[in-house]
């Protein structure tokens, strides 16, 4: 901040490097890769000078899940301060925390850990994964969330402990708190009673709502410490004042109907969009890549069902947890982003739906079928080697989506 004007040093050759790799259409549907044209990239040098911008608003989260990005962007503003090393620092520190917070998932889940793991290095999460965004530690959060409440199903007959009580409020509450959308995770608690026809399912339900009770005390006392009235920063976010919120209030029957069209308009590109992360079209890379993916979780999913088999109960709320968290996602959408006057929300991807996907996984696991071991070692090098190929078809489609040959 200098002057009443908010701003940032940003390379002077920063706007001629983009232009550079401008966007072109027939390349990118060609798939072509040039590997010669990114030679010269590397040579180009950076340097700084002030460019003007004005982020004059934001969605209102609790930093609690940007922390480490703070940490890593500062430590890379001591050693070089560019944006361009602090943003990079950030993306590496998300990374870093979140395959700490997988590995430490992998190994509590004590099943499903083939699918849990098939979701996990898919292309759209590690792409999420590799980004500065809040989705990469929610994602992450969400799978250790699925593998603790998995872990505490597998023995339902264990009676609670006073410190395992308190730290499963404390995590719920994180979970409601990095982004509030998410809260239906908590639910997965439910899971423990569901175990079993014969438990008490009240101590388990008054731990959800300690959970949300908590976090959303929390995000409270966020809003009121933070300058103008809270129901601007719920209900239109990025700033725009054009949200559908007051159409929403004012009709919620409508709202759900929203809901409605959206899920079946959308539901193709989301599918899509779960094993694709970019937001285009390629005609030899992005029809194997949804298909290979998709046909991993598939495969893993079969060879997960062997040693586990999930109650008709957990399933029920596995499945009812995984539609909350789509509904809710609509649902905010609509309120804070959608101009008004549209019929359905905007802006809604597929890849909101990650941290549901354990749950979904679970809903859906197949019957146990028998597979000898010459087989499932079959199915096992298949998985790695579906995902492994995705992942290649990925990047290469990613570099070849720029026209990195421009001057």
């Amino acid at each position: 901040m200098k002057g009443g004007v908010r701003g940032a040093l940003v390379d002077p050759r920063l706007r001629r490097t983009l232009v550079a790799t401008a966007f072109t259409t027939e390349a990118w549907r060609a798939c072509a890769l040039r590997a010669s044209d990114l030679a010269s990239l590397p040579n180009r040098r950076l340097s700084n000078r002030p460019r003007v911008f004005a982020p004059e608003s934001g969605a209102p989260y609790v930093p609690i899940g940007s922390l480490h990005l703070a940490a890593a962007m500062k430590a890379a503003r001591l050693v070089r301060p560019t944006p361009l090393a602090m943003l990079y620092a950030a993306r590496l520190a998300n990374l870093v925390f979140w395959t700490a917070l997988v590995a430490a998932a992998l190994w509590l889940i004590p099943a499903m850990r083939l699918s849990l793991l098939a979701i996990a290095v898919a292309p759209t999460a590690l792409f999420v994964a590799s980004t500065c965004s809040l989705d990469g530690p929610m994602d992450a959060l969400a799978f250790l969330w699925f593998a603790i409440v998995l872990r505490l199903a597998r023995r339902p007959e264990e009676p609670l402990r006073r410190g395992t009580t308190l730290a499963l409020v404390a995590l719920g509450a994180v979970l409601a708190l990095v982004k509030l959308v998410y809260f239906p995770l908590v639910l997965l608690l439910l899971l423990v009673p569901a175990a079993r026809s014969d438990s008490s399912w009240r101590p388990w339900i008054m731990l959800c709502v300690a959970s949300l009770a908590l976090g959303v005390a929390a995000i409270g006392v966020w809003l009121c410490m933070l300058p103008g009235p809270a129901s601007a920063l719920l209900f239109d976010p990025i700033g725009t004042g054009e949200g559908a919120s007051r159409q929403m209030l004012a009709d919620p029957v409508g709202a759900l109907g929203a809901v409605v069209r959206t899920i079946r308009r959308e539901a193709l590109p989301w599918i899509i969009n779960l094993a694709w992360p970019l937001w285009t079209t390629c005609t030899i890379a992005y029809p194997a890549t949804v298909a290979m993916v998709w046909g991993a979780w598939a495969l893993a999913l079969l060879l997960d069902a062997e040693a586990h088999r999930p109650t008709g109960a957990q399933r029920l709320v596995a499945f009812g947890v995984f539609v909350c968290i789509l509904v809710m996602s609509v649902l905010v959408a609509f309120a804070a982003w959608t101009p008004q006057g549209e019929s359905r929300a905007v802006g809604v991807q597929g890849r909101y739906l990650i941290p549901a996907l354990p749950a979904l996984a679970l809903a859906v696991l197949p019957p146990s079928v028998p597979l000898r071991p010459s087989v499932r070692r079959a199915l096992l090098s298949a998985i790695v080697v579906a995902l492994a190929t995705s992942l290649v078809l990925v990047q290469v489609a990613f570099v070849r989506q720029y026209d990195w040959s421009a001057r």
